[in-house]
């Protein structure tokens, strides 16, 4: 995978839907369709204001419109209008993908499945429910993306007590700004 992205970076008019395609046949033909992987890839346009993805089976990021109103889960979009297989799945699968506009503030939060596998001490997983309320009020407190995901970081923890992940947890939040050409 990590090939096969190198590789695909430095050719032009990539989009994220040829990219996963191409990804998609390295790691079948690699490992004989023996691993499978979820993937998510997006582009921003950031003169445009546009941002287009494609995914491969991955928990879907969400996108959360700016809005001078409390954000609530209602307002979550998850980002899974085209879904395709795990790369690796099938061999000639040809991905699909689709674009959204941007508008200044609007947020997209990406993460791993891990996170809603957190358990506390006793056992009990922190699960979708949880998650989302926090990922809102996260979205509601916090003055930047950094202060976001640092909420959310607080409230993760906060769960746990000290228990240890049983999967990793990985997590990035981007806000769109407008940017004007020069």
């Amino acid at each position: 995978a990590c090939s096969a992205a190198a590789v695909i970076e430095g050719l032009p008019d990539m989009t994220p839907a040829k990219a996963l395609t191409i990804m998609n046949r390295a790691i079948n033909m690699t490992s004989k369709g023996q691993i499978m992987m979820t993937f998510f890839i997006a582009s921003i346009d950031l003169l445009k204001g546009e941002f287009t993805y494609a995914s491969a089976s991955h928990d879907p990021p969400y996108l959360l419109k700016r809005s001078n109103a409390k954000l609530t889960r209602r307002d979550l979009i998850p980002l899974n209008e085209v879904n395709g297989p795990r790369l690796g799945d099938s061999k000639d699968h040809v991905y699909k993908e689709t674009t959204l506009d941007f508008a200044p503030g609007d947020l997209v939060f990406f993460y791993t499945d891990g996170i809603l596998d957190i358990e506390d001490g006793g056992g009990k997983k922190w699960g979708e429910r949880a998650f989302l309320k926090c990922l809102v009020d996260s979205a509601n407190d916090g003055a930047d993306a950094n202060l976001k995901i640092e909420l959310i970081c607080q409230q993760l923890n906060k769960f746990r007590n000290g228990s240890s992940l049983i999967d990793d947890v990985t997590m990035v939040m981007c806000e769109y700004e407008r940017k004007v050409a020069a």
